[in-house]
């Protein structure tokens, strides 16, 4: 058999090359072509939806049930044992406010909120899920102002929250300065966060910030 010339072979395999690689991309696009049928038909699962978060009340469990406001004059309310008062049957008002802090450094956060009748009360986080009421403990019980707007700050760059509490119908907002042993001593008018006179005021809200980037509050 006579031998092939050079040009014929090359001719050859170029053509067998063309070949392969034209099966090879009819492969790949059928490939794709499939997997794309198989996306538009559903074939790929949806992920699941996020689980539903569910919140339970342990307001009475953890400690931080108790009465804002009670009316006891007028009996005679739709539901038995509720007294009736000049605003209707609650024996509880919405409270003004409330804040969150870890006052102690323990590394649980507490909660002080605010109250028209008496002073704000301050519910400390125990670590177990409960609170305990310290308000007379910490020395917060001195100013039975009704109060309705609360914040915690660091007023003195000292390291631990301090607490402003803005009042209703009383004669000062009241700083209350936390001496990082677990008390606090009220500061407002030395501090010139109050005015001393006897004039009522009130006060709905508090808010602190650094607005001349000096790093006080």
């Amino acid at each position: 058999m006579p031998p092939v010339p050079p040009a014929i072979r090359r001719t050859a395999l170029v053509r067998r090359v063309r070949g392969i690689t034209r099966g090879r991309a009819a492969a790949a696009l059928g490939g794709c072509a499939v997997a794309l049928l198989a996306a538009a038909c559903g074939g790929a699962a949806e992920p699941p939806p996020p689980p539903l978060l569910l919140f339970t009340d342990v307001t009475v469990g953890s400690g931080l049930s108790y009465i804002q406001h009670e009316f006891r004059d007028i009996p005679d309310c739709i539901f038995a044992g509720e007294p009736r008062g000049a605003t209707g049957c609650l024996v509880e008002r919405a409270t003004g406010g409330a804040a969150a802090a870890d006052y102690d450094g323990d590394g649980w956060i507490d909660l002080f909120v605010t109250r028209l009748d008496g002073p704000g009360l301050l519910f400390r986080n125990q670590g177990d899920g409960t609170f305990a009421d310290v308000t007379e403990a910490a020395g917060l019980a001195a100013f039975p102002y009704p109060n309705n707007g609360a914040w915690w700050g660091d007023i003195d760059n000292d390291g631990d929250q301090d607490l402003f509490v803005t009042t209703i119908a009383a004669p000062r907002f009241l700083l209350f300065i936390n001496d990082g042993a677990g008390s606090f001593r009220e500061e407002a008018v030395e501090r010139g966060a109050a005015v001393a006179d006897a004039a009522a005021r009130a006060g709905m809200s508090v808010a602190m910030g650094d607005f001349d980037r000096d790093r006080w509050l």
